[in-house]
Order: C-alpha cells, then sequence, then structure tokens
C-alpha cells in the first residue's frame, strides 16, 4: 500500500503510469541477482517522466537486410579520389576529376586550368615537402659554397670567386667543385673536413709532378687534376707537338703566362687553353689513362668538357689563347671520330684569328726591341696555324685537301718568321747540336724529351708554302691532268721540292740528324711530291730522266714509310704526336689504287701496321682502316694478302652496322674516289664520304 503522497511503505516514491508495487521492484531490486539500486535522484525522475521508452515498430526486423544480398539493387559508383584540383576548381569550390593536362569543368567552360602540382600522383602536402627539402638541400650547398671560399688558399678562393662571376648557377659551380675533388689528390697544404682521397691517385700525379720536365700549377687553370697530372701534360705537349705541327704556341709566352696565376692577366694562357690542351694530349698519356682506370673517370672526356664549358661562358669572345684552344678541341673530336661535330671549333679559330688581324698587330710592334716576345708569339702563331693547316690532317674535308685535292683555309702569312732570331742567338742556329724542351743542349738518354732541331719550324714554314701551292692548284677547276700546260706546272713544283730538299743543312737532314722534326720535314717533303704527281696517269713520262710517274710516286711513298717505320721503333707509340699517324693515313689511302703493283704491297702493308697500332689510342685510326677497305672495294683492287689484309679485316668487322648507321657516322673523313688507273674521277674529284662508302661496301658485302 502506499500513502496519499506517493510513497509506499518502505519509502520508496511509485512512478507514474504503472502500479506502485511493480514500479518499486524495477527501481529497487534486481530480482534476479538479488542486489539492491540506489533510488534514482530527483534529476532522473524528471528526465525520465519527459521521454518515454520507444519500442521497435511491429513487423520490423532487428536485423536491416544486407544490400548485397538484393541482385537487383546497383551499387553507387566509387567516389574518385583526386589528389590535387586545379586552380580555378579549388577557387570556386568545385569538384574537379583532376584530368591533366586540363580537368573537365575547365574543359566544359573554356577556362585555362592549371594545376599548382606537376605530378597528379602526388598531393599538395607531398610535392610541398619535396619542395621544402629541395630549398634545404640547396641552402646547404650554397653554405658549403660559401665555406670554401673560406677556407681555401687565396688563389683557390679566387678561382672560385671567378666561376661564380662568370656563371649563371652556384649549384653548377658546387658541383664541379665536388667532382673535381673526388679525383683530385690532396695537396699538403690542403685543409678542410677531409674527404677520401684514392692513395694510388695520390702516388701517380706525384711521380707525374717529379717527372715534368715543366713543372706548372694546375689552379686556377683547371680543377679536373693536380699540377702533377697537368704538368705531365703540358710538358708532352711542348716536347712532342710543339716543336712542328703544332707550333702556334709559343711556349716561353704561355709558361710565363701560366706561372702568373691570374688569368685575368694572362694574354697568351687561359683555363679555356689549358684544359683543351690537357685534353688533347690525353690519348697519348700514359699517367693519365692509369689515372682514368683509377679514379673511374676518363680524364680525357673531363678536361674536354670542362674546356666546353669555359667556351661557353666567353659567350664568342675573341681571343689568342681561344683561337689556340679551338684548333686543339677540335683534334680531340678528331682522335675520337665525332670531327663532323667537331668541324665548327675549327671554322671558329678560323674565323676567330682573321677578327684579332694579328698580322696588323704584328706590324705595329716591328721597331720595339722591347716587343721581341710579343713579336715571336704573334709570328707562330700565324705561321703555326698555317703549318696546321697544310700539314694536320689533310685526309679531314675542308682542311688542305691532300686526300681531297682541296686547298686550305688560310694563305701564308705576311709576316717575318720572329722565332729565328731566338733560335740563332739562344740555340746557335746553324750547328748540329740539338737542343731539349728547356733550351739546353739534348742529352739523348732514355726518358730524356725528344732532341728538338734548330730551324726545324722554318724549315716546315717552307715546305707549307710548297704544299699550299700544290694543293691550290689541284682544286682549281678546270684542270686537266697530263695536259702539256698541266705538266709544266706541276714539274715547276717538282723541281722546287728537290731543291728545297737538297738545300737543307745537315742539321736538318734526317740521314744525319734524326730527330722528330727532321724526321717528318722529310716525310712532308715527300707528301708534297706525292701531292704532285697522284693525280697524273701513272704511265705518264713526267721526271728529268724521263721516269714514269708511277715510278716516281712508288718512290715518295716508300720513303715516307721508311722514315714513318724508323721513327716508330725509335720512339714507340707510347707518348708520341699524331702527326706520325697523320702521315701514315695519307700514305696508306694513296698507295691503294697502285695495290696492283707489287712494289706496292710492303710499303702498303706497313703503313697499314702502324694505322693499327695507334688504334690503341685513336680510334679515329679504326675509321681510317675501314676506309682503306671501302676505297679498295669502290676502285676494284684486291688488297694484299697478310698482315695488311688481316688490320683491314678486324677493321672491317666493325663496320658491319646498319646501312642508315654508318652513312650517320660522326667521322667527316672523306675518301679520295680514283679509278683502277691511278686517276681522279671526274665526277668524284673532292672523293666520298667514308661513311657512304662503308654502306655501299657493306650492303655489297652482305650480298655476296
Amino acid at each position: 500500500m502506499s500513502n496519499k503522497d506517493g510513497e509506499d511503505s518502505d519509502g520508496s516514491r511509485a512512478l507514474s503510469g504503472g502500479p506502485p508495487d511493480a514500479d518499486a521492484a524495477l527501481l529497487h531490486m534486481d530480482r534476479d541477482h538479488q542486489r539492491l539500486e540506489p533510488p534514482p535522484d530527483k534529476h532522473q525522475q524528471q528526465a525520465t517522466k519527459r521521454y518515454q521508452t520507444l519500442l521497435p515498430a511491429v513487423g520490423s526486423s532487428p536485423i536491416p537486410r544486407s544490400l548485397s544480398s538484393d541482385p537487383n539493387r546497383k551499387l553507387p559508383p566509387k567516389r574518385k579520389l583526386v589528389l590535387v584540383a586545379c586552380a580555378r576548381c579549388r577557387q570556386k569550390k568545385e569538384k574537379c576529376d583532376g584530368e591533366r593536362p586540363s580537368c573537365g569543368r575547365c574543359i566544359a567552360k573554356s577556362a585555362e586550368c592549371q594545376y599548382e602540382v606537376d605530378d597528379a600522383k602526388i598531393s599538395r602536402t607531398s610535392a610541398l615537402k619535396r619542395k621544402c627539402d629541395t630549398f634545404q638541400d640547396e641552402n646547404e650547398r650554397l653554405r658549403e659554397l660559401f665555406g670554401l671560399l673560406r677556407q681555401k688558399s687565396k688563389p683557390e678562393a679566387q678561382d672560385i670567386l671567378s666561376r661564380i662571376r662568370s656563371s649563371e648557377d652556384p649549384l653548377a659551380v658546387w658541383r664541379s667543385i665536388k667532382d673535381a675533388e673526388l679525383l683530385l689528390p690532396r695537396s699538403p697544404s690542403a685543409s678542410g673536413s677531409g674527404a677520401i682521397r684514392d692513395p694510388r691517385l695520390e702516388k701517380i700525379d706525384a711521380e707525374a709532378l717529379a717527372d715534368s720536365h715543366v713543372k706548372v700549377k694546375a689552379r686556377p687553370w683547371t680543377a679536373v687534376a693536380g699540377d702533377g697530372i697537368v704538368s705531365d701534360l703540358v710538358s708532352s705537349f711542348f716536347a712532342w707537338d710543339n716543336g712542328f705541327r703544332f707550333s702556334f704556341v709559343d711556349k716561353d709566352c704561355f709558361l710565363e703566362d701560366m706561372a702568373l696565376g691570374a688569368p685575368e692577366k694572362a694574354r697568351y694562357c687561359s683555363p679555356f687553353l689549358v684544359n683543351a690542351m690537357c685534353a688533347f694530349r690525353c690519348y697519348t698519356s700514359a699517367r693519365a689513362k692509369a689515372f682514368s682506370a683509377i679514379s673511374g673517370e676518363d680524364l680525357t672526356t673531363r678536361f674536354a668538357a670542362e674546356a666546353k664549358r669555359l667556351l661557353a661562358l666567353e659567350r664568342g669572345r675573341s681571343s689568342l689563347p681561344t683561337a689556340q684552344g679551338l684548333v686543339l678541341l677540335f683534334m680531340t673530336t678528331v682522335f675520337d671520330g665525332s670531327d663532323r661535330v667537331g668541324v665548327m671549333y675549327r671554322l671558329m679559330s678560323a674565323q676567330m684569328l682573321q677578327q684579332l688581324n694579328l698580322e696588323a698587330e704584328f706590324d705595329a710592334l716591328e721597331g720595339d726591341p722591347l716587343k721581341n716576345n710579343e713579336k715571336r708569339a704573334l709570328s707562330k702563331a700565324l705561321w703555326g696555324h698555317f703549318i696546321f693547316e697544310k700539314y694536320l690532317l689533310p685526309a679531314h674535308p675542308d682542311m688542305v685537301g691532300y686526300t681531297y685535292l682541296q686547298p686550305s683555309l688560310t694563305s701564308p702569312p705576311r709576316t717575318s718568321r720572329a722565332w729565328l732570331e731566338a733560335e740563332q742567338d739562344n740555340h746557335n742556329y746553324g750547328l748540329s747540336e740539338n737542343t731539349d724542351l728547356l733550351g739546353k743542349k739534348a742529352s739523348g738518354e732514355a726518358g730524356s724529351p725528344p732532341a728538338l732541331a734548330s730551324g726545324a719550324l722554318d724549315a716546315a714554314s717552307e715546305v707549307a708554302k710548297l704544299l699550299y701551292e700544290s694543293m691550290t692548284y689541284n682544286s682549281t677547276y678546270g684542270v686537266i691532268p697530263g695536259s702539256l700546260k698541266d705538266l709544266e706546272l706541276r714539274r715547276g713544283l717538282y723541281s722546287a721540292v728537290l731543291s728545297l730538299t737538297d738545300s737543307l743543312p745537315t742539321e736538318l737532314r734526317s740521314g744525319s740528324n734524326f730527330t722528330p722534326q727532321t724526321c717528318l720535314l722529310s716525310v712532308l717533303l715527300n707528301e708534297v711530291a706525292i701531292s704532285i704527281l697522284r693525280p697524273l696517269h701513272r704511265d705518264t713520262v713526267f721526271g728529268h730522266q724521263a721516269e714514269l710517274a708511277r715510278d716516281l710516286f712508288i718512290h715518295h711513298c716508300q720513303a715516307t714509310v721508311d722514315l714513318l717505320d724508323q721513327y716508330v721503333r725509335t720512339w714507340p707509340l707510347v707518348e708520341y704526336t699524331y702527326a706520325v699517324v697523320c702521315c701514315t693515313n695519307n700514305v696508306a689511302l694513296a698507295l691503294v689504287p697502285a695495290l696492283d703493283d707489287s712494289r706496292t704491297h710492303d710499303t702498303f702493308t706497313r703503313a697499314c701496321k702502324i694505322i693499327d697500332a695507334s688504334a690503341r689510342d685513336f680510334p679515329i685510326s679504326t675509321h681510317v682502316l675501314q676506309g682503306i677497305q671501302a676505297l679498295a672495294w669502290a676502285v676494284k683492287v684486291k688488297i694484299p694478302a697478310g698482315a695488311a689484309a688481316a688490320c683491314l679485316e678486324n677493321a672491317a668487322n666493325d663496320a658491319f652496322l646498319g646501312e642508315q648507321e654508318l652513312r650517320d657516322l660522326p667521322v667527316a673523313l672523306r675518301i679520295p674516289y680514283l679509278d683502277a688507273a691511278g686517276n681522279v674521277a671526274a665526277a668524284t674529284a673532292q672523293g666520298a664520304e667514308l661513311g657512304v662508302l662503308l654502306a655501299r661496301w657493306s650492303a655489297m658485302s652482305l650480298g655476296e
């Protein structure tokens, strides 16, 4: 029972809407567990009164039916996740489909569609993180570059600063320095955090420096190699190349400028010229090859790449060192058989020399005894470039056409040969004593640089003039070889060659004073004679004693190969000048149409062996052998069995490429196209491209 206040006998209040005793049992006691619960407070009672208990609807199931159980129900398409919306959709707060390069909404509304992130698979957050990482990396590198400026010695810091001033990308300067530090041996005075150096590289560089006859500082001229390697390469250039065919660089002026270590003040030396010179000499340098093998970085490629980088920074500015470096850079493309592209360097050099007008500058110095060094440097630059054009690679198109019957780009200079006075004063010109690289009496001992013969450069200039006259005449339109007028002119040129040969002093005769210079001088005199005789029919009566043209032609070819054979026996093809290979190439190509005469077989074989031996240093030699084989096929002559056939067969195996690949060879070498009688074909007087001949020859060989 309950009282009138709504409380039962035990003091609990009954819930409204139900029996008092039932409500009391529900609120105060769990009959199953016999557990008493505290009575609800006042707020619980009010909440219970406001909200009624909801029961399930009649006939409904407490467990919903699975959507997948209904086969007729189609699931809504999954929403495509777009990581990055375009800028317009983001601004308009519209759904973007993320299509690239333009989303669907922008296409429909003909609006410009732009994305902040280029890659559709990367979110904006990831892109911003990458960008932040990139900026942090750049910041670290720039701080490191700043640290190098503070830590390096003053000359090295000036070199870095000059690179920064001439570059548009400071990080490119940082990369070039770090790349160089991986190769450069640590100098005794080097400081820093201590990058790992290979002791083998340090040993090579130290030995190179100790053995170099000319010692120079690599910095600030180049960062590719250390003092030892650079000294070795510079020494070998002046010992083997500068004395004759590459005589356009004056050694004394160059070394004097290099010793100053101030590129901005130098006139006869530059970082570009130094790097081009080193790349040029790397091909035959044993130490450079050993350095490359250990470091895993080809020094030739690195020096050439640095030279090209420096050339780009000059932006076409004309200077004498740049013109000279362009010639040497061109030669590196000749050596590796990519001279089709490299021809531009040689053309740039010739144009730059015209712009400099060195002859007018030389004339302005006449009469000033204080300018003798400058006069000598300018004179050697002019005459040396003229000799280069005549002798360097006659088998190159656009060059003096010993093989092509084409004249040179340059004519003989009008200036005097100012170096003769220095030779007479310093080297006692006229005596039979040879000098070494340092201007002292040559010792002739093993390991010493080759002897230099005084007066050889002057004699080479005279021979160059004769070859220029001969090749200019050969390339003249309308010349009919063998006509009365033609024979008269050729006999006059031939007599001039014999007279010059007879007038050489004893110290310039290879028979009495065999040096690299005197040997090549005799070889070049023979080449002038060959250029005069080669266009004639072989049965033409030409000599003063009624000799046939072919007899004289074979005689001069034999004399040339005899000299070259003696050269490689005296100075093995280890560290040598490319001039000896160039001369051998010319004679071998000239002999091909005469191979039906057994007297040429031994001479031809020895020439091919020299070319084949040089292929380990100069890839172009393999292409020359391929060209010899292609020329033999073109004029339908048989290669004599033996060593020559083996050399050509090995080279020919490398030529079996696709026809288009052969036509696209980067070699600009042209092959003289003569008939079986030894005459220049009228329609092909300028020769045929090596790639074209190889393509035709390869197709014929495969078809047999």
